[in-house]
């Protein structure tokens, strides 16, 4: 028997007590691999994969309110364009992470107005910046010799469509603030 990282990740998904959960992730992205051959990628990469489940995720979190899981996913299609050398397309969606950070996300996981009142979706009481995604912005604006100028302008383009869509606690122009004095 040939060892790859597939066997040894199922190996170990037994060995962990795991193994349901890998079978259904790997059933899962098989599901989505087919539907992405049927729309007509006929090769779709792993990245290509993992994007349209975290698209899905998007879907799925917004309406269950779970905006930190939300947040996760924005979170982790950074990744994959960082990954793909897209950094312009990586700042923006970190950038997105940060607004969405400063207005404190939470999984609240109901649009019940009486648990929202006292659970609300969004509290920039409970905000916090994560270091990774603070240090992927300097370092793509870095390598991408942009100015603080260009990259607020970025950060408001970004955090004004965010803000939009979801109607966050913290306007773009405050968030801003709070955001450059995390940077250094």
């Amino acid at each position: 028997m040939k060892i790859t990282i597939e066997v040894i990740e199922e190996l170990w998904s037994i060995e962990n007590g795991t193994h349901d959960q890998y079978i259904s992730e790997k059933n899962e992205k098989a599901k989505v691999k087919k539907a992405l051959i049927e729309k007509g990628n006929l090769a779709p990469s792993e990245e290509d994969i993992r994007w349209s489940q975290l698209s899905s995720d998007l879907v799925k979190h917004a309406d269950g309110y779970q905006w930190g899981l939300y947040r996760n996913a924005r979170l982790g299609m950074g990744d994959i364009l960082k990954k793909t050398s897209d950094d312009m397309g990586a700042l923006d969606t970190y950038l997105e992470v940060c607004y969405i950070d400063i207005n404190g996300p939470s999984n609240c996981g109901t649009k019940d107005p009486e648990i929202l009142r006292e659970h609300p979706p969004f509290n920039p009481k409970l905000a916090f910046l994560a270091p990774g995604v603070l240090r992927y912005v300097e370092m793509i604006s870095t390598k991408n010799n942009l100015s603080s100028i260009e990259l607020k302008e970025r950060f408001l383009k970004v955090a004004t469509k965010v803000d939009r869509e979801l109607n966050l606690p913290m306007k773009a122009t405050d968030a801003w603030e709070k955001l450059v004095a995390e940077l250094s």
